[in-house]
């Protein structure tokens, strides 16, 4: 269930309408589960996809193909000629076997497939278009080597787009939906032609291609995801973004498959790609330059290089990209000793990769801090992330700042991201010190001898290693160094001021559903939406019990929660109706703040969340049936707020806020 804004930009479970404003769709629980605090782009024009295909034209007799500048003398089979799409006139040729000249080289099959692609891409990017291009030919032709398709950069007439996509049937691009895939990204290159901008060579080396054929790769597959084979599944991480060196930098596109998924809309992402026109780079360090300083790229790498480790980048129909190199990713792993004191260890980056990810054990019973360091003149442009007991949640550690680990913590996972301009052979090393205590009285000191040069330890008492290298490159243990411990390191043994994660007794008991004390408490939490949200209104009954073992079981008795909303100059209305249970143990820990917070563990939840959003001047509303296991589940954090009388929760899944709720303590008579 999600009690943020629900607004059917994209699809739900009843209808899909693609849109040109939209996002690509996140699969449900995603979507709704990020919708609050990430900007809602509400399209402006709600595109009326031809939802039937366009008559079938019988093949004609064989002709001279059109003027082109991919091979002349060609024969052409014309399917379809000058048929009115979007204002432009389409039309689409088979080539003719030179040795047979009334046989075409391409499968017809293809035919009709394609002409349905174009009839789904072209209304789009017609208001894409700096000025519209008044006719488009494709041409289907024979394979050609490892080529999928071409556009006709010869072409000097701006209102003419010739474009050539293979469909043999058993080359690389022999499925149905691959060759749709193709004309699309080859349609899009037509968008790109009418700002004026050229095709940059095909070279490897050169640092145009990543954004240039990446954004084409992208579009092409926002209205065919998933097809084979696809590039964004050779992305690289120990490569530059913008230097993916497998199919010609193709690979990049999944990096603005990523920005589609964070709610950036394909207009956003147009824009930007025309932008570069006046930013184009004649070498990979003007690429790195150029980037460093841009903030429409530099933001949102970090989330980048999560989504990719946690496998959650995902194509417009909710399937997650595979990737073929997710290999390169390093991922070392060490163990911090339980030995009050102060230790350091490393992770490394490198500009515009994903390089490692490293885990650290960390001991029971006790307090446990870190912050990190980085070299001068690195610090604006790293960023670390971390993550618990291999959550699929990152939050990003501030410079300088203490970050305190929660209670109950086996693991952490660090991953450095960044987005300078320094050489990308060179690797950054990121510091990071941790605090190890025990509450015990007395905190005596002494040094612990350390070779500053190469970080040798000279004294290994207290220490363990537990490295893990799936490359070459890490020849070494990733190391902690002992940098201070603590004189008090006696025996724990029946100590229990050594447990520092005791049983919050505060939440144990019976609660119930204060309607009142939650109405204005999520009327408060949707005040920080981008959307003005007003009238919430909620009614029906909910229980939260937790047991002294901290089992808990929680219910929803047709809990009905309401609201309207305006954005973007539309008016909405939601209402979202919850029947179900949650089961589970709660695992008290703290937030990066301080505050208490717990997450499932053996967690059950059935039911559903029936939502339903009605948009002023749409006929029909918008329908999301979503399972309660994708708001409440082991992913889901609790961070809440405990009196003798009162308890307030909020629900964040991928850090993004999802639920609230206050309750009261059930008194026995």
């Amino acid at each position: 269930m999600s009690i943020h804004p629900q607004i059917p930009t994209t699809f739900s479970q009843r209808k899909k309408v693609l849109t040109l404003l939209s996002p690509t769709p996140l699969p449900l629980s995603l979507s709704v589960a990020m919708l609050f605090q990430s900007t809602l782009h509400i399209p402006l024009l709600v595109l009326g996809l031809v939802s039937n295909t366009l008559a079938l034209v019988a093949p004609r007799a064989v002709a001279d193909c059109p003027t082109n500048g991919f091979q002349s003398g060609r024969k052409c089979i014309p399917y379809v000629e000058n048929k009115d799409i979007a204002g432009i006139k389409f039309s689409l040729y088979t080539w003719t076997d030179r040795k047979a000249p009334a046989s075409p080289v391409a499968d017809p099959k293809y035919l009709k497939p394609l002409q349905s692609a174009a009839a789904k891409a072209l209304p789009v990017y017609a208001d894409l278009m700096q000025t519209k291009v008044k006719t488009v030919r494709v041409y289907l032709t024979e394979e050609d080597g490892t080529i999928r398709g071409a556009t006709d950069y010869h072409e000097l007439d701006p209102t003419i787009c010739n474009v050539r996509v293979i469909g043999s049937g058993d080359g690389p691009s022999s499925d149905i939906e691959s060759v749709q895939q193709t004309l699309a990204h080859e349609l899009y290159h037509c968008v790109q032609r009418t700002f004026g901008m050229e095709q940059p060579f095909q070279d490897d080396s050169l640092p145009n291609n990543w954004w240039f054929e990446g954004s084409a790769e992208y579009f092409g597959n926002f209205f065919f995801p998933d097809t084979k084979p696809d590039h964004m599944q050779k992305y690289d991480p120990a490569s530059p973004l913008y230097n993916q060196k497998h199919d010609f930098s193709y690979p990049g596109s999944l990096f603005f498959q990523h920005l589609s998924n964070v709610f950036t809309s394909n207009k956003e992402i147009h824009d930007w790609v025309v932008s570069r026109k006046s930013t184009t780079s004649s070498t990979l360090q003007d690429e790195r330059r150029w980037l460093s300083s841009d903030s429409f790229i530099t933001k949102p790498f970090p989330s980048f290089a999560t989504a990719f480790k946690d496998d959650l980048i995902l194509y417009s129909n909710g399937e997650p990209v595979p990737r073929d190199f997710k290999v390169n990713l390093h991922t070392p792993a060490c163990t911090l000793s339980d030995k009050p004191g102060v230790y350091d260890t490393k992770t490394f980056t490198r500009p515009w990769t994903i390089w490692e990810t490293l885990d650290v054990a960390l001991p029971d019973k006790r307090d446990i801090s870190f912050k990190y360091t980085v070299p001068s003149g690195q610090g604006s442009n790293v960023v670390l992330q971390y993550s618990k007991d291999g959550e699929k949640s990152w939050k990003t550690a501030g410079k300088g700042a203490t970050v305190k680990v929660d209670c109950g913590s086996k693991k952490y996972t660090y991953l450095a991201t960044s987005t300078g301009n320094g050489d990308v052979k060179t690797s950054v090393p990121v510091t990071i010190e941790f605090t190890v205590k025990k509450k015990k009285k007395g905190s005596n000191k002494h040094k612990a001898k350390r070779d500053e040069t190469d970080g040798d330890l000279s004294t290994s008492e207290g220490l363990e290693y537990n490295p893990r290298a799936l490359r070459a490159a890490d020849t070494r243990p990733r190391e902690i160094i002992v940098v201070s411990l603590d004189n008090d390191d006696g025996d724990d043994d029946d100590d229990d001021e050594g447990d520092s994660c005791s049983t919050d007794k505060c939440i144990v008991g019976d609660w119930n559903l204060d309607v009142p004390s939650m109405q204005a408490f999520l009327s408060e939490q949707l005040s920080a939406s981008d959307v003005a949200i007003s009238n919430v209104a909620v009614t029906g009954s909910s229980s939260f019990s937790v047991k002294k073992d901290l089992s808990s079981a929680m219910t929803f008795k047709g809990l009905d929660i309401a609201y309207d909303g305006s954005a973007g100059g539309y008016d909405f209305h939601t209402l979202i109706d919850i029947t179900g249970s949650v089961d589970g143990t709660l695992k008290l820990g703290k937030t990066a703040a301080g505050g208490d917070s717990f997450t499932w563990t053996n967690v059950k939840s059935q039911g559903l969340a029936k939502t339903t959003t009605t948009i002023a001047g749409f006929d029909d509303p918008t329908e999301l049936d979503i399972s309660l296991d994708q708001q409440y589940g082991s992913d889901t954090q609790v961070h809440y707020t405990c009196t003798d009388k009162t308890l307030q929760m909020s629900g964040y899944v991928d850090s993004k806020f999802t639920w609230a709720y206050t309750w009261t303590r059930e008194t026995v008579a």
